[in-house]
């Protein structure tokens, strides 16, 4: 795809654009329920000094592996416990994802397909939704697509050491983001390509170097694992003593959740969840991908298999069908193959060389991108967000660069690329900057940190497990002290102490009811509570109790 010094202009700006709306949410309260919880246990790592055990709820936790938690409560260490630190290792991740998939995509197409590659991915909804609801999988992108851009290299190279220690450490830090699963890309990227290129020789000191570093590399989780899990079995964890943290992380974690058989499992997974998931997820770009996977449809049943890459579409094919036959599925999970989709979608605009299909692929992104923004709007009237009249504003503005900038290019391409970036930008500007930000305040659990940090920051905390809510853990500047049920108030020994619980809306207050707050979980909406005129029947309330004081009245 070759460009002028116009395009390439405007490619740079685009970019700029997707790098930055990654950005816009950075200093926005935390949503409710895993971003908080996750961020609460990087913070109870800082504030113990302990940096192998993870503690939720002031229990052991054994669920997720250890580095994202790491890398948050460096950011914590190093910038305070606040919730733009909590994104910021999530946002740089991101955008390192970008990098190798800029990377990957000009090894195989050309720079200018990189540009445009990485800018599909920063700009794919579910990954500007991931920076500002940081969970594992900005982690997991990037490391699974630096191993596969170092796999690649190892593979092709005749300097292939550097490739295979960078592999290597990339597949370690994606097995200590996500578990064993995350391999799963990486084998299918090799050997999907492999098979459809002719199998080459198989260097095997090559891939016995990338297994041995790996090997080395994940020593820190396994440790960690040993000393809070298998070398206490007396401890209670999920449910049962003698639990394996190693056992778990290699099995359990990932396999046992994919049969169903682990202590932590879904038995409702469908096949089809992730395709009509990906339709939404990977906006603006779901059609122009759907393009993209038709032709390499069709360049296989030609026979002309061997005339281009297959490691990102064989990678993300292999993990998408692993996922579903899951029966544990999430959305999020996809954000994982997202940089190899991005490359594929940015591979099929520069293919497309016909006027007539540059024309289709045109029209298509444009109703996408229209529909995106009608979206935009009805939500805006349902929500009806307090204060957002600068920000609709520059969203506005955006939109009325698009046909301007058809002025300023050479390439229709380059163009309909470009609208669909500010479309995206201007779209997701005023959700995390109106829309969510309105939602969030109906979070009770971050009223109720407020309230107690400014009025009782000195105060003792209790949390019961049994119903808490995760976003007030967080919030507060002392870290809580936890009992499993509300009416377990005989093992607090100081009083009086303050308790947050959630309560029926219909029911009058509990007597020791110093303040009450009404609450939304945000980060699981529904109609009712975006519409604002049913909203407030779809509003609980959590009760800030005073035990073992007197209530001012």
């Amino acid at each position: 795809m070759t460009q002028s010094p116009r395009d390439r202009a405007w490619a740079m700006v685009a970019l700029s654009l997707a790098v930055l709306i990654n950005l816009v949410a950075i200093d926005q309260p935390l949503m409710g329920d895993d971003a908080t919880l996750y961020a609460a246990i990087a913070a109870g790592m800082v504030r113990r000094g302990d940096y192998l055990g993870l503690y939720a709820w002031g229990q052991d936790w054994l669920d997720k592996p250890h580095l994202p938690f790491w890398l948050t409560a460096a950011a914590f260490r190093a910038f305070g416990i606040t919730p733009w630190a909590y994104r910021l290792p999530g946002f740089l991740a991101i955008v390192a994802a970008a990098w190798y998939t800029f990377g990957l995509a000009a090894r195989f197409h050309g720079r200018s397909v990189g540009v445009w590659a990485a800018a599909i991915l920063l700009t794919a909804q579910h990954t500007i939704l991931s920076s500002a609801d940081v969970r594992a999988e900005p982690y997991v992108a990037l490391f699974v697509t630096a191993s596969i851009w170092y796999l690649v290299r190892v593979a092709e190279d005749d300097q292939w050491i550097g490739a295979a220690v960078g592999c290597g450490l990339a597949t370690a830090a994606a097995l200590m983001s996500k578990g064993p699963f995350t391999i799963i890309p990486m084998a299918g990227a090799l050997g999907g390509h492999w098979f459809l290129h002719g199998r080459p020789p198989i260097r095997w000191r090559r891939w016995l170097t990338v297994a041995l570093v790996a090997a080395v590399g994940i020593t820190p989780e396994l440790w960690a694992l040993y000393a809070q899990f298998d070398s206490h079995p007396e401890k209670l964890v999920l449910g049962r003593t003698g639990v394996s943290g190693i056992r778990f992380f290699f099995w359990d974690s990932q396999f046992g959740r994919f049969l169903g058989t682990g202590p932590i499992r879904r038995q409702n997974g469908s096949p089809i969840y992730f395709v009509h998931t990906l339709l939404w997820a990977f906006l603006p770009w779901s059609c122009a991908l759907i393009l993209a996977l038709v032709r390499r449809v069709r360049v296989l049943r030609a026979g002309e298999g061997r005339s281009v890459e297959w490691y990102c579409a064989a990678g993300a094919v292999a993990m998408f069908l692993v996922f579903s036959l899951s029966k544990f599925q999430l959305p999020y999970y996809l954000n994982i193959i997202f940089p190899l989709l991005a490359v594929l979608t940015a591979a099929e605009f520069a293919d497309r060389t016909s006027p007539t299909q540059i024309r289709t692929v045109s029209r298509a992104q444009i109703a996408v991108v229209v529909t995106m923004v009608i979206f935009a709007g009805v939500l805006g009237i349902l929500v009806r967000p307090a204060g957002a009249s600068d920000v609709t504003g520059v969203a506005i503005l955006l939109l009325f660069v698009m046909p301007v900038v058809r002025y300023a290019v050479d390439d229709l391409r380059t163009w309909i690329l470009t609208v669909s970036i500010l479309g995206a930008t201007s779209v997701n500007l005023y959700l995390e900057r109106a829309l969510f930000p309105t939602l969030n305040t109906y979070d009770g659990g971050l009223a109720a940190a407020a309230w107690v940090n400014q009025h009782r920051p000195q105060a003792t905390v209790v949390v019961p497990r049994d119903g808490q809510v995760t976003s007030f853990a967080f919030g507060l500047v002392r870290e809580p002290v936890y009992v499993q049920q509300p009416a377990d108030t005989s093992v607090v020994a100081v009083r009086p102490y303050l308790m947050l619980v959630k309560s029926d809306r219909q029911q009058a207050p509990d007597p020791r009811t110093i303040q009450s707050f009404d609450h939304f979980q945000v980060s699981a909406p529904t109609l009712r509570f975006i519409n604002h005129q049913t909203r407030p029947a779809a509003m609980r309330r959590v009760d800030l109790l005073l035990i073992g004081g007197e209530v001012a009245r």
